[in-house]
């Protein structure tokens, strides 16, 4: 799918769709757009799969470049995932995943291209019907191969969930690199400037912090914590994944099935609170 680049209309930015898939019950943990496929972007809806759903025992994927990072593997590792790789040239594992994407194909896209036609929309509203998408449809709809709707499939399963606490998982999704800081204290990381403690200055560092999040930076010298590093300049383009745009709601141009689901979705959180 693509979107014009609200920075240059006459440009388009090609999204991509990234999902974790719970085997068993068929359950979406969580899916979404992203403008590159990267490893951030794959690790950052892996964090959002856990929040949402726990731990999983295994992690398995394809043998592309962003899933097989160093970095993915100290993920799991940190927190006791086991993480293996479908075998090259040995389609028969990605089966699920790729009936998956073809649900996706067939039912979403078409009624967002049509929906994109109309008018323009950020990544964000893009997602937002994606995830409307999966709460009202995929997961209302019966499985052809548990026979089960997967929401429910998921809240029978009597297999107890791996819990993490917040902290602990953020830690975990830190991005760790090496960086070198000059005479000032200064050191450059995703094109911005850092200030670091000054006795660190003309040293070789260890930094870790969220990409979605880069305002505060951990700093350690040879396993020794160091106060943050600070964001001295902001760069012109620090967020990953999304694109920034005022949003705004869509004229009622006619029928869509996407907005009959968000109006679904809408009434049924509206039904939810008056509830509680």
């Amino acid at each position: 799918m693509h979107i014009p680049d609200p920075n240059n209309p006459k440009k388009k930015i090609k999204l991509y769709l990234i999902l974790w898939l719970d085997e068993k019950t068929r359950v979406i943990t969580h899916g979404q757009l992203y403008t590159e496929e990267k490893t951030y972007a794959l690790e950052d809806c892996l964090k959002k799969a856990i929040m949402k759903f726990g731990l999983p025992e295994n992690v398995y994927c394809d043998n592309g470049s962003i899933y097989s990072s160093h970095h993915l593997q100290r993920i799991c590792g940190r927190l006791g995932i086991n993480l293996s790789h479908t075998r090259p040239y040995k389609p028969q594992g990605r089966g699920k995943l790729e009936r998956l994407f073809l649900s996706v194909q067939n039912s979403f896209l078409p009624e967002m291209e049509t929906m994109l036609r109309e008018r323009n929309m950020s990544v964000g509203e893009i997602n937002e019907y994606f995830f409307i998408w999966v709460r009202q449809h995929y997961h209302e709809k019966v499985h052809s191969a548990t026979k089960q709707k997967p929401m429910l499939s998921f809240e029978e399963d009597a297999y107890p969930l791996r819990q993490v606490d917040l902290a602990t998982l953020v830690d975990a999704f830190l991005v760790e690199e090496q960086r070198t800081v000059d005479k000032t204290g200064i050191f450059r990381l995703q094109g911005a400037e850092y200030q670091a403690p000054l006795e660190l200055a003309r040293s070789r560092i260890t930094v870790r912090y969220d990409p979605f999040s880069p305002g505060t930076v951990q700093v350690y010298r040879e396993n020794q914590r160091y106060s943050d590093a600070y964001l001295l300049e902001v760069p012109e383009h620090v967020e990953h994944g999304a694109v920034k745009e005022t949003v705004t709601e869509p004229p009622q141009t006619g029928i869509n099935y996407l907005e009959l689901l968000k109006q679904k979705d809408r009434q049924g959180l509206a039904y939810a609170e008056f509830e509680e």
